[in-house]
């Protein structure tokens, strides 16, 4: 199955360097920690670009790299002084300097960057690496260390790491590392001169960074495999993951053994935001109830009501904290892309209204509804989606074609099953501009209120690393039909009402294309869920709704919406 898409995107790293560099010269010496943050996480972003450019089949420790690694450990040391809210003047000072250094070098005219997910979607926070390092400073006090990130988000973890311990008195080198190979059997390349350096490092912790460990640990396990083969004692590896599974939940063997030879720190999101207070004091008022990995259900929806599946590591973090519900929304410049949509989406009467965001988390007020089930549809719904999906096309239309890599997707989860054949043949139509669609056209993503109808969780699913990404609006159109299961007279209403709020004469030719690009996504990602969660309620949840998308191919939904009088 194919569920995963990759996010990436080509830039200019001197012009990305030079702006970087304006930013930091317009801090204060006191500045805003979400500032100083997204200044980390988006040089983090270009240096793992870079370095995958510098090093394509293997990593090393060449001059420029070493630069890069030095102006990211000061947007480290940058942070650090942020959150413990000391003065930070020297190192924006010193930052700066070393952006202006990096960029009359010999780099790179374009490189290959990518989205750190767990910056991005998850709530990874670069603080809890910072916490997890003080305390590995207190209980260890190595007088030195080596410091290595794994690309991409090692990159920005492992220099708020480095940037702790140097604070602490620890003589730090840094570096970062790209494991390579199957993602269930990873393993970094190494240049003989980084082997040299990491095999005479007589004394000195090495310490292995990143958000890990994901379904297999094979990124972090695979590196502690390799450094142990340069004669490193185990003793000598310490990891610092995002999290700490059990080893037998890991599906790599050599992970699965890893996991117990080596000294682990981690520092929880509750820990160092909620247990501290510092999200209180940032918002106002105590999160008391956290919504996140599918608690918001036992909020929301109704004990007789059959409650959608979800896979909880794919949930953002979620509080509500009285009447304001506060959700992930990522660190960095995304998060203000989303705040914007936000806004938008309000104005236009849509959504909900923003009413704030501080690190990461968008707040907005918890609006009395319903959310809607499966077959519920009545024409002012019909009426309310028409508008909204002629909203998102008209003011989130992005340039470029619209025909992404969807064949692969469809041919790959659709083998085998009936109606696989037709779908197949399918082939888009037109050239349709790409739109940051909505991409969870759930029922219970739709509210009933006392206003109308609202749509909920619409900022950022066009954004993260499933499919479909940026995509033709025919994508949300499939989207909405199949999940509220629309009847054929139905489905010509909502098509009518479109082209009316639109403009939009061929979307019936390009429907059938999307929907079975959506029915494919679907299949692909409740099968690995179901897989997953095995055993579970939510497990089977994720079973019953693969069903019931493999039955769409053959039910009709692959037809082009008639066209209805009554619309």
């Amino acid at each position: 199955m194919i569920v995963y898409r990759e996010q990436r995107s080509v830039t200019g790293p001197v012009e990305a360097l030079r702006a970087l560099g304006r930013r930091v010269e317009g801090l204060p010496s006191r500045p805003d920690h979400d500032e100083v943050v997204g200044l980390l996480v988006d040089l983090g972003v270009l240096e793992a670009g870079i370095a995958d450019a510098l090093a394509p089949t293997e990593d090393g420790d060449e001059a420029l790299g070493r630069e890069l690694r030095r102006a990211s450990v000061a947007a480290g040391h940058l942070v650090a002084a942020s959150w413990r809210r000391e003065e930070a003047g020297r190192w924006r000072d010193v930052l700066g300097r070393r952006l202006d250094a990096l960029a009359v070098l010999g780099l790179p005219e374009h490189v290959e960057v990518r989205v750190p997910e767990g910056f991005a979607q998850y709530g990874h926070f670069p603080e809890c690496h910072l916490a997890a390092a003080e305390r590995l400073f207190r209980e260890l006090r190595p007088p030195s260390a080596i410091c290595i990130g794994i690309r991409s988000i090692g990159t920005a973890l492992s220099a708020v790491v480095a940037a702790c311990l140097e604070d602490a008195g620890c003589l730090v080198s840094s570096y970062t590392v790209r494991p390579r190979g199957h993602p269930f059997d990873r393993r970094p390349a190494l240049s003989d001169s980084l082997r040299a350096t990491l095999a005479a490092s007589a004394g000195a912790l090495i310490l292995l960074v990143d958000e890990g460990p994901g379904l297999s640990g094979s990124s972090l396990a695979g590196t502690a495999e390799s450094l142990s083969a340069l004669g490193i004692a185990d003793d000598r590896i310490v990891l610092l993951p995002s999290w700490d599974p059990a080893p037998e939940t890991l599906r790599s063997a050599v992970a699965r053994r890893r996991w117990c030879r080596h000294r682990r720190y981690v520092s929880t999101f509750e820990e160092v935001w909620i247990d501290s207070g510092r999200l209180h004091d940032a918002l106002g008022s105590a999160p008391v109830r956290d919504l996140s990995a599918g608690r918001w259900r036992e909020e929301l929806i109704a004990e007789t009501v059959r409650r959608p599946p979800v896979h909880p590591h794919h949930e953002r973090r979620k509080y509500r904290s009285r009447g304001t519900l506060m959700r992930f929304v990522g660190l960095g410049g995304v998060a203000q892309a989303r705040l914007a949509r936000a806004r938008d989406l309000a104005d236009s009467g849509f959504s909900p209204r923003p009413s704030g965001l501080a690190h990461g988390f968008l707040s907005r007020e918890l609006v009395p509804g319903v959310p809607l089930a499966r077959g519920e549809v009545d024409g002012e719904l019909l009426e309310r989606m028409a508008c909204y999906l002629a909203h998102l096309r008209g003011t989130f239309a992005l340039s470029g074609s619209a025909r992404t890599e969807l064949g692969e997707m469809i041919e790959a989860n659709l083998a085998g099953l009936p109606g696989a054949s037709r779908a197949t043949r399918l082939a888009p139509f037109g050239d349709e501009p790409p739109v940051a669609v909505d991409g969870r056209m759930m029922p219970h993503e739709w509210l009933r209120t006392p206003g109308g109808y609202l749509k909920v969780d619409a900022l950022d699913h066009h954004d993260d690393h499933f499919f479909p990404g940026p995509v033709d609006i025919a994508w949300d159109l499939a989207g909405a039909i199949v999940e509220f299961d629309m009847a054929p007279d139905a489905r010509g209403a909502l098509m009518e009402r479109y082209r009316r709020a639109s403009g939009d004469r061929t979307i019936a030719k390009r429907l059938p294309y999307y929907t079975a690009a959506y029915l494919a996504a679907r299949i692909g990602y409740t099968s690995l869920a179901a897989e997953t969660l095995h055993g579970s309620a939510d497990g089977e949840g994720f079973a019953r709704s693969r069903r019931r998308y493999a039955a769409a191919l053959t039910s009709g939904a692959l037809e082009s919406p008639r066209r209805t009088r009554s619309a």
